[in-house]
């Protein structure tokens, strides 16, 4: 399991602007680079693809190649790994999950000292503004980075969103691998003292910017194995891994499967999703279907 440290760690969610963090490392001793891959074969009349995303990106820096326009213009079906458009009735209902238990703040977690590591990391290393600290203090450890770089990130873009939009206009349909419900259950697995700890006692290094933009190259080069050196691997939460990772891309197989035997599709998912022994190229192909891919 690696550690996931505050500079590159926040896990998703759209709803406060998030980034991928989830092991892409192999244990395959090369990894084929691409975020588009084609799935064929094992009985499919025609093809769907999967693609890889990182859920925010410098709206400068959004690249759809035409290959990509092309693929998904074929498709009669867009999947994400959730839904993206929620009603404001439902997005407070999952406000109210990021937030502190029973009114606390970071400071009640932290002794004087780490308080005060904590404080100096983000205002006068890191330099966010008061406002975003303000925040920073009333939120769960792990829903923090999202805050940080969205407000470093120069107009951020959610690809999820691009694609919806993509997909509501030329008229595709809309289909989900899950729930937020259930993406947010698996967060709340891990304790607020284990993500203090993780996060604010032992995760304050260098500068979030610098490896978000480690990964932001590499995703722009298309290279997965470099997104995968980006991480460190350490056993430091139990289960999460198993839980965030291995456990949701074996979920999501038997659905790509039905979703693709009703007609083409497009698949969105976090890059982070793609490689790996466990990771949704290799379960696909372990069914026995075709995944190759394109540039």
């Amino acid at each position: 399991m690696k550690k996931i440290k505050f500079s590159g760690s926040c896990l998703l969610f759209i709803i406060i602007v998030s980034l991928f963090s989830i092991d892409l490392k192999s244990q395959n001793s090369e990894i084929e680079n691409s975020i588009l891959w084609e799935i064929s074969g094992n009985g499919l009349e025609t093809p769907s693809y999967l693609f890889g995303t990182i859920h925010l990106i410098p709206e400068k820096e959004y690249v759809f190649s035409e290959t990509a326009q092309k693929c998904i213009e074929s498709c009669k079906t867009l999947v994400l790994e959730t839904d993206i458009n929620l009603s404001l009735k439902k997005q407070l209902e999952i406000a109210k999950q990021l937030i502190l238990p029973e009114g606390k703040k970071v400071k009640d977690y932290l002794n004087e000292e780490q308080y005060q590591h904590f404080t100096s990391y983000f205002l006068d290393s890191v330099k966010i503004s008061k406002s975003t600290f303000k925040k920073m203090q009333k939120i769960k450890p792990i829903f923090a980075s999202a805050l940080v770089l969205n407000e470093f990130i120069q107009k951020p873009v959610a690809y999820e969103q691009k694609l919806s939009k993509e997909a509501e206009k030329i008229g595709m349909k809309a289909e989900f691998l899950e729930s937020i419900d259930f993406q947010l259950s698996v967060i709340n697995k891990i304790s607020i003292e284990k993500q203090i700890d993780m996060m604010y006692v032992k995760g304050l290094e260098g500068n979030p910017m610098t490896e978000y933009n480690q990964l932001l190259e590499a995703y722009k080069e298309q290279n997965l194995e470099k997104l995968g050196e980006l991480f460190e691997q350490e056993e430091d939460i139990e289960n999460f891994e198993q839980d965030f990772l291995i456990s949701r891309n074996t979920n999501w197989i038997p659905l790509i499967v039905d979703f693709s035997k009703n007609g083409s599709c497009f698949f969105a998912v976090g890059a982070g999703h793609l490689v790996g022994d466990k990771g949704v190229i290799q379960l696909l192909r372990n069914q026995g279907f075709i995944v190759s891919p394109l540039k």
